[in-house]
């Protein structure tokens, strides 16, 4: 149906931005995974989540070390994100998450997604 439709360009969506920030083009990889999750609702799950906070935490980490910059466009873009996951956290209440692992690896119940959204806000915002 239409939500199988539109997952899959998510995924395809999500791959090639990840394929992007392995090659350290964050700008184009980040704004390719921001896009993947539109709309939101529809395409945040603990799997989506899992591999765009990887491309998140390999950002930051790139820009902690002073070893990239990037736009203000996309700073932006990576902020307006996280703000509408915690603006829409109660939505997302349903599946489990983890700061570091998919939920298919998870032996406990947690809905701890608050928790990763408020770091990367931090770990963005002073950036």
């Amino acid at each position: 149906g239409e939500h199988e439709s539109t997952y899959h360009s998510c995924i395809i969506n999500l791959v090639i931005g990840t394929l992007y920030c392995a090659k350290e083009n964050f700008e184009v990889g980040i704004d390719r995974i921001i896009e993947s999750l539109k709309p939101i609702e529809k395409n945040l799950c603990s799997d989506t989540w899992f591999y765009t906070k990887r491309c998140f935490l390999a950002l930051a980490a790139k820009l902690s070390k002073l070893m990239c910059v990037i736009n203000d466009n996309t700073l932006r873009d990576i902020l307006n994100i996280l703000k509408n996951l915690i603006m829409k956290k109660n939505h997302f209440s349903h599946f489990e998450t983890s700061f570091f692992t998919p939920s298919r690896f998870l032996h406990q119940s947690s809905n701890n997604i608050r928790k990763p959204d408020h770091a990367f806000h931090r770990l963005f915002h002073l950036a």
